[in-house]
């Protein structure tokens, strides 16, 4: 097809369309991969003292350039920093998941990215404006091969993952929805005890 592309603008347009499919190919390829290890019990996590807003730097900052003029991102972490047990890599993998399903749903409005004090625990949210879900949807969203919207790509596997990865961290995910007002996913980590080493 490139071969066959009659301006420069054209291949350019054909290579990005190919970029696209490889990076969508290596997401399916990479939730089938982690789906497999976590069954199979064969991730290692790193469980230490991490600093949540660290976390929640890193993601918006991973993602601030992602979005249009039409949804903004709107990041709702306090300044003074709260440490949580658990794995620094695995809770970013969480929170990007949720990020990317909250921007595949949400054409106008924004994004909130932050977490609030439950408890012993962190809750952390990522709450949109987006399509929403259905009640019955809702009831199995975090079930293997389920997704919000059969007209939006990905495998149905994302949020089962995010499931097993807060639950081995000793955490709970949830998740609330009305459809054409937006969903908001919620999920804990628990605070650490020990902060002597910072």
């Amino acid at each position: 097809i490139i071969t066959e592309a009659q301006t420069p603008e054209d291949k350019e347009e054909i290579l990005r369309i190919i970029k696209d499919n490889n990076n969508r190919l290596l997401h399916i390829i990479n939730d089938m991969l982690d789906f497999s290890k976590i069954e199979a019990n064969m991730i290692k996590y790193n469980i230490d003292t991490v600093g949540a807003n660290d976390i929640c730097k890193t993601v918006y900052d991973a993602f601030i350039l992602r979005f249009s003029s039409d949804v903004e991102l709107i990041y709702e972490v306090p300044e003074t920093e709260h440490y949580i047990k658990a794995d620094k890599d695995r809770t970013i993998q969480v929170i990007s998941n949720l990020m990317d399903n909250a921007l595949k749903h949400t054409q106008s409005g924004s994004i909130r990215l932050g977490y609030e004090l439950k408890d012993e625990n962190l809750e952390f949210y990522i709450a949109d404006t987006g399509t929403g879900i259905s009640s019955e949807r809702l009831d199995t969203i975090f079930e293997r091969f389920v997704k919000a919207n059969d007209n939006v790509q990905g495998t149905g596997l994302g949020l089962s993952i995010c499931k097993m990865l807060v639950e081995k961290m000793g955490g709970k995910i949830s998740a609330e929805s009305e459809l054409g007002k937006g969903s908001i996913f919620k999920f804990t980590l628990p605070l650490s005890e020990d902060l002597s080493h910072l």
